[in-house]
């Protein structure tokens, strides 16, 4: 069995965990996280596949939860 992809992903994984931003950023993040905790729409057109999955996102037992909703941007 090929491991490459396979740590291809991880390794890439750790470094954007390593470097993800625990808080709110100041461009569209702080709208996308209260759309996705809250189960709202961002802005027009909307995006509903993103506020959906941030939300299970947000129900994981770590982190704050900008630091959930980042994390699934990963």
């Amino acid at each position: 069995m090929n491991f490459l992809p396979l740590l291809l992903f991880l390794s890439t994984f750790f470094i954007y965990w390593k470097t993800l931003c625990p808080t709110v950023f100041w461009r569209d993040t702080g709208e996308f996280l209260v759309a996705a905790y809250g189960l709202g729409i961002p802005h027009s057109p909307g995006t509903p596949i993103y506020p959906i999955l941030g939300r299970l996102f947000s129900l994981l037992p770590f982190g704050t939860i900008p630091f959930r909703i980042n994390l699934m941007s990963a």
